[in-house]
Protein backbone atom coordinates (compact mmCIF):
# COMPACT_ATOMS: atom_id res chain seq x y z
CA UNK A 1 0.00 0.00 0.00
CA UNK A 2 1.12 3.21 -0.85
CA UNK A 3 2.31 5.85 1.67
CA UNK A 4 2.45 9.74 1.56
CA UNK A 5 2.59 12.47 3.93
CA UNK A 6 -0.25 14.02 6.04
CA UNK A 7 0.70 17.45 4.58
CA UNK A 8 4.18 19.02 3.54
CA UNK A 9 6.36 18.48 6.41
CA UNK A 10 3.94 15.17 8.29
CA UNK A 11 4.23 12.09 8.44
CA UNK A 12 3.82 8.97 6.23
CA UNK A 13 1.32 7.08 6.45
CA UNK A 14 -0.59 4.54 4.58
CA UNK A 15 -3.38 4.84 2.50
CA UNK A 16 -6.05 3.38 5.48
CA UNK A 17 -5.75 3.72 8.96
CA UNK A 18 -6.53 0.70 11.19
CA UNK A 19 -9.32 2.20 14.08
CA UNK A 20 -8.96 1.03 17.53
CA UNK A 21 -12.11 2.26 19.34
CA UNK A 22 -13.99 -1.05 19.36
CA UNK A 23 -10.82 -2.93 20.67
CA UNK A 24 -11.93 -3.68 24.60
CA UNK A 25 -15.49 -5.57 22.77
CA UNK A 26 -13.41 -7.77 20.89
CA UNK A 27 -12.39 -9.74 23.83
CA UNK A 28 -9.34 -10.50 22.17
CA UNK A 29 -6.20 -12.26 23.99
CA UNK A 30 -2.65 -11.07 23.80
CA UNK A 31 -1.78 -12.99 21.11
CA UNK A 32 -5.19 -11.97 18.82
CA UNK A 33 -4.55 -8.49 19.26
CA UNK A 34 -0.68 -9.53 18.15
CA UNK A 35 -2.11 -11.07 15.45
CA UNK A 36 -4.03 -8.31 14.13
CA UNK A 37 -1.64 -5.76 14.19
CA UNK A 38 0.58 -7.59 12.13
CA UNK A 39 -2.28 -8.20 9.63
CA UNK A 40 -2.43 -4.55 9.29
CA UNK A 41 1.45 -4.52 9.33
CA UNK A 42 2.02 -7.08 6.97
CA UNK A 43 -0.94 -5.03 4.66
CA UNK A 44 0.93 -1.76 4.90
CA UNK A 45 -1.87 -0.27 7.39
CA UNK A 46 0.39 1.18 9.57
CA UNK A 47 -1.50 4.24 11.10
CA UNK A 48 -3.29 3.51 14.10
CA UNK A 49 -5.82 5.38 15.61
CA UNK A 50 -6.48 5.80 19.35
CA UNK A 51 -8.16 8.21 21.51
CA UNK A 52 -7.90 7.76 25.97
CA UNK A 53 -11.46 7.37 26.26
CA UNK A 54 -11.60 4.27 24.14
CA UNK A 55 -13.22 1.67 25.42
CA UNK A 56 -13.68 2.98 28.90
CA UNK A 57 -9.87 4.20 28.45
CA UNK A 58 -8.56 0.57 28.70
CA UNK A 59 -8.24 0.67 24.43
CA UNK A 60 -4.67 1.97 24.45
CA UNK A 61 -3.19 -0.31 27.04
CA UNK A 62 -4.76 -3.14 25.54
CA UNK A 63 -2.77 -2.07 22.71
CA UNK A 64 0.30 -1.14 24.30
CA UNK A 65 0.79 -4.40 25.96
CA UNK A 66 1.81 -5.39 22.32
CA UNK A 67 4.09 -2.86 21.62
CA UNK A 68 5.89 -3.74 25.07
CA UNK A 69 6.53 -7.13 23.68
CA UNK A 70 8.72 -5.65 20.53
CA UNK A 71 10.11 -2.04 19.79
CA UNK A 72 9.69 -3.66 16.46
CA UNK A 73 6.50 -2.91 15.78
CA UNK A 74 6.38 0.47 17.37
CA UNK A 75 9.12 1.80 14.39
CA UNK A 76 6.90 0.62 11.80
CA UNK A 77 4.05 2.07 12.50
CA UNK A 78 2.45 6.00 13.01
CA UNK A 79 0.28 6.32 16.64
CA UNK A 80 -2.32 8.57 16.47
CA UNK A 81 -4.34 9.48 19.52
CA UNK A 82 -6.81 11.98 20.91
CA UNK A 83 -7.52 13.96 23.97
CA UNK A 84 -9.94 16.41 25.50
CA UNK A 85 -13.34 14.42 26.53
CA UNK A 86 -13.84 13.73 30.24
CA UNK A 87 -16.44 11.44 30.47
CA UNK A 88 -18.48 11.06 34.25
CA UNK A 89 -16.60 8.65 36.59
CA UNK A 90 -13.30 8.85 34.51
CA UNK A 91 -10.02 10.74 35.41
CA UNK A 92 -6.68 11.01 33.46
CA UNK A 93 -4.77 10.97 36.75
CA UNK A 94 -5.44 9.44 40.39
CA UNK A 95 -5.14 12.80 41.53
CA UNK A 96 -7.83 14.35 39.74
CA UNK A 97 -11.20 13.68 40.49
CA UNK A 98 -13.41 12.06 38.75
CA UNK A 99 -16.66 14.42 37.20
CA UNK A 100 -19.80 13.42 37.51
CA UNK A 101 -20.75 15.08 34.23
CA UNK A 102 -19.15 14.90 30.78
CA UNK A 103 -16.66 18.15 29.91
CA UNK A 104 -14.91 18.82 26.83
CA UNK A 105 -11.21 20.07 28.80
CA UNK A 106 -8.76 21.56 26.73
CA UNK A 107 -6.59 23.40 29.53
CA UNK A 108 -2.89 22.43 29.12
CA UNK A 109 -3.25 20.77 32.79
CA UNK A 110 -5.43 18.33 31.20
CA UNK A 111 -3.86 17.88 27.53
CA UNK A 112 -0.48 17.34 29.19
CA UNK A 113 -1.74 14.84 32.06
CA UNK A 114 -3.92 13.02 28.82
CA UNK A 115 -0.30 13.08 26.75
CA UNK A 116 1.65 11.25 30.01
CA UNK A 117 -1.55 8.53 30.38
CA UNK A 118 -1.48 7.71 26.89
CA UNK A 119 1.99 7.36 26.60
CA UNK A 120 2.17 5.00 29.39
CA UNK A 121 -0.59 3.07 28.28
CA UNK A 122 0.86 2.75 24.74
CA UNK A 123 4.04 1.47 25.98
CA UNK A 124 5.63 4.63 24.00
CA UNK A 125 7.66 7.33 24.95
CA UNK A 126 6.22 9.71 22.00
CA UNK A 127 3.15 10.48 20.03
CA UNK A 128 3.23 10.48 16.01
CA UNK A 129 0.02 12.88 16.09
CA UNK A 130 -2.30 14.46 18.93
CA UNK A 131 -5.65 15.45 17.68
CA UNK A 132 -8.46 17.77 20.44
CA UNK A 133 -10.84 15.14 20.42
CA UNK A 134 -14.13 17.59 20.27
CA UNK A 135 -14.69 21.45 20.15
CA UNK A 136 -14.52 23.19 23.65
CA UNK A 137 -16.35 26.10 23.86
CA UNK A 138 -13.99 27.01 26.41
CA UNK A 139 -10.68 26.71 24.58
CA UNK A 140 -8.36 29.17 24.98
CA UNK A 141 -6.37 28.79 21.70
CA UNK A 142 -3.29 30.59 23.32
CA UNK A 143 -3.35 27.98 25.97
CA UNK A 144 -3.74 25.19 24.42
CA UNK A 145 -0.74 25.98 21.98
CA UNK A 146 1.33 26.30 24.96
CA UNK A 147 1.00 22.94 25.80
CA UNK A 148 1.24 22.04 22.26
CA UNK A 149 4.47 23.83 21.98
CA UNK A 150 5.65 22.33 25.60
CA UNK A 151 4.98 18.46 24.57
CA UNK A 152 6.75 18.87 20.77
CA UNK A 153 9.84 19.98 22.95
CA UNK A 154 9.66 17.41 25.25
CA UNK A 155 9.46 14.89 22.04
CA UNK A 156 6.49 13.30 23.54
CA UNK A 157 4.46 14.80 20.71
CA UNK A 158 5.81 15.33 17.19
CA UNK A 159 2.52 16.65 14.97
CA UNK A 160 -1.01 17.72 16.47
CA UNK A 161 -4.14 18.39 14.88
CA UNK A 162 -7.93 19.11 15.02
CA UNK A 163 -10.82 16.13 15.12
CA UNK A 164 -14.37 17.30 14.75
CA UNK A 165 -13.87 21.31 14.25
CA UNK A 166 -14.95 23.78 12.19
CA UNK A 167 -12.81 25.13 9.39
CA UNK A 168 -13.10 28.03 11.29
CA UNK A 169 -11.03 26.78 14.90
CA UNK A 170 -8.81 25.40 12.66
CA UNK A 171 -7.82 28.62 11.51
CA UNK A 172 -7.64 30.45 15.03
CA UNK A 173 -5.34 27.38 16.14
CA UNK A 174 -3.41 27.43 13.40
CA UNK A 175 -2.57 31.23 13.52
CA UNK A 176 -1.39 30.35 17.64
CA UNK A 177 0.81 27.45 16.40
CA UNK A 178 4.56 27.61 15.15
CA UNK A 179 4.27 24.41 13.95
CA UNK A 180 1.32 23.66 11.06
CA UNK A 181 -1.28 21.52 12.31
CA UNK A 182 -1.19 17.73 10.42
CA UNK A 183 -4.81 16.83 9.72
CA UNK A 184 -8.23 16.93 10.83
CA UNK A 185 -10.24 14.02 11.72
CA UNK A 186 -14.04 14.19 10.31
CA UNK A 187 -16.65 12.00 9.76
CA UNK A 188 -16.79 11.63 6.40
CA UNK A 189 -18.55 8.86 4.12
CA UNK A 190 -20.85 8.03 1.12
CA UNK A 191 -23.98 8.92 3.62
CA UNK A 192 -22.48 11.22 5.82
CA UNK A 193 -20.79 14.03 3.60
CA UNK A 194 -21.61 17.39 4.47
CA UNK A 195 -18.06 18.38 5.08
CA UNK A 196 -17.83 17.98 1.05
CA UNK A 197 -20.24 20.84 0.62
CA UNK A 198 -19.06 23.03 3.80
CA UNK A 199 -15.96 24.93 4.64
CA UNK A 200 -14.16 21.55 5.95
CA UNK A 201 -12.95 19.87 2.89
CA UNK A 202 -12.52 23.27 1.01
CA UNK A 203 -9.74 24.11 3.72
CA UNK A 204 -7.77 20.97 3.54
CA UNK A 205 -7.39 21.20 0.11
CA UNK A 206 -6.39 24.50 0.47
CA UNK A 207 -3.79 23.64 3.06
CA UNK A 208 -2.79 20.53 1.06
CA UNK A 209 -3.97 18.42 4.46
CA UNK A 210 -5.12 14.93 4.17
CA UNK A 211 -8.13 14.70 6.77
CA UNK A 212 -8.69 11.26 8.43
CA UNK A 213 -11.96 9.88 7.97
CA UNK A 214 -14.10 8.06 11.02
CA UNK A 215 -17.08 6.11 10.01
CA UNK A 216 -16.22 5.25 6.24
CA UNK A 217 -19.14 2.33 6.33
CA UNK A 218 -21.45 4.53 7.55
CA UNK A 219 -21.48 3.51 11.39
CA UNK A 220 -23.29 0.11 10.42
CA UNK A 221 -25.65 1.92 7.65
CA UNK A 222 -23.82 -0.10 4.92
CA UNK A 223 -26.00 -3.16 6.09
CA UNK A 224 -29.09 -1.36 6.20
CA UNK A 225 -31.62 -1.09 2.65
CA UNK A 226 -30.74 2.85 1.58
CA UNK A 227 -30.19 4.52 -1.83
CA UNK A 228 -26.63 4.63 -0.92
CA UNK A 229 -26.35 0.92 -0.25
CA UNK A 230 -27.93 0.10 -3.79
CA UNK A 231 -25.85 2.84 -5.41
CA UNK A 232 -22.73 0.95 -3.64
CA UNK A 233 -23.60 -2.03 -4.96
CA UNK A 234 -24.38 -1.20 -8.35
CA UNK A 235 -20.84 0.49 -8.97
CA UNK A 236 -19.25 -2.33 -6.79
CA UNK A 237 -20.70 -4.84 -9.41
CA UNK A 238 -18.76 -3.15 -12.08
CA UNK A 239 -15.26 -2.67 -10.51
CA UNK A 240 -15.96 -6.90 -9.15
CA UNK A 241 -16.03 -5.80 -5.98
CA UNK A 242 -18.22 -5.84 -1.98
CA UNK A 243 -19.95 -2.84 -1.28
CA UNK A 244 -17.91 -2.02 1.75
CA UNK A 245 -14.86 -1.70 -0.20
CA UNK A 246 -16.66 0.10 -3.13
CA UNK A 247 -17.45 2.65 0.30
CA UNK A 248 -13.47 3.27 0.59
CA UNK A 249 -13.38 3.27 -2.77
CA UNK A 250 -15.43 6.28 -3.14
CA UNK A 251 -13.62 8.04 -0.53
CA UNK A 252 -10.17 7.66 -1.75
CA UNK A 253 -11.26 8.84 -4.78
CA UNK A 254 -11.61 12.39 -3.47
CA UNK A 255 -8.74 14.70 -4.45
CA UNK A 256 -8.39 15.66 -0.75
CA UNK A 257 -7.43 12.08 -0.33
CA UNK A 258 -8.84 11.27 3.04
CA UNK A 259 -7.41 8.59 5.17
CA UNK A 260 -10.45 5.97 5.84
CA UNK A 261 -10.08 5.01 9.63
CA UNK A 262 -11.45 1.43 9.38
CA UNK A 263 -12.29 -0.18 12.68
CA UNK A 264 -12.80 -4.07 12.25
CA UNK A 265 -11.09 -6.66 13.81
CA UNK A 266 -11.17 -9.23 11.26
CA UNK A 267 -8.09 -9.72 9.42
CA UNK A 268 -9.98 -10.97 6.26
CA UNK A 269 -12.25 -7.69 6.46
CA UNK A 270 -9.05 -5.57 6.28
CA UNK A 271 -7.76 -7.41 3.62
CA UNK A 272 -10.90 -6.75 1.79
CA UNK A 273 -10.91 -3.17 2.20
CA UNK A 274 -6.89 -2.84 1.41
CA UNK A 275 -8.11 -3.16 -1.89
CA UNK A 276 -9.61 -0.17 -2.25
CA UNK A 277 -5.97 1.55 -2.36
CA UNK A 278 -5.81 0.07 -5.73
CA UNK A 279 -9.19 1.39 -6.87
CA UNK A 280 -10.14 4.36 -8.94
CA UNK A 281 -13.87 5.29 -9.55
CA UNK A 282 -14.76 7.12 -12.56
CA UNK A 283 -16.50 10.36 -12.25
CA UNK A 284 -19.88 9.24 -13.41
CA UNK A 285 -19.89 6.37 -10.90
CA UNK A 286 -18.53 8.54 -7.91
CA UNK A 287 -21.42 11.07 -8.44
CA UNK A 288 -23.65 7.98 -8.57
CA UNK A 289 -23.20 7.45 -5.20
CA UNK A 290 -23.26 10.90 -3.72
CA UNK A 291 -26.45 12.06 -5.59
CA UNK A 292 -27.74 9.11 -3.88
CA UNK A 293 -26.95 10.27 -0.77
CA UNK A 294 -28.49 13.71 -1.07
CA UNK A 295 -32.17 14.45 -0.32
CA UNK A 296 -33.38 15.86 -3.41
CA UNK A 297 -30.67 14.71 -5.73
CA UNK A 298 -28.44 16.73 -7.44
CA UNK A 299 -29.37 20.58 -7.31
Amino acid sequence: MNKSAFCKGGPRVSALAAGCWRMHEWGRDLADRRNWIDACLDLGIDCFDHADIYGDMRCETLFGDVLRESTARRARMTLVSKCGIRLPGTTPDAAIPALDHKVYDTSPEHILRSVDRSLANLGTDHLDVLLLHRPDPLMDPDAVAEAFVRLHAQGKVLHFGLSNHSASTVDLLAQRLPMPLVTHQIELSAWQHAPLRDAVIDQCLALRMRPMAWSPLGSGRVNEPSPVRDALARVGAELGCSIETTAVAWLLRHPCRPIPIVGTGRPDRLRQLALAADLRLEAAQWFRIYEAGLPGGLP
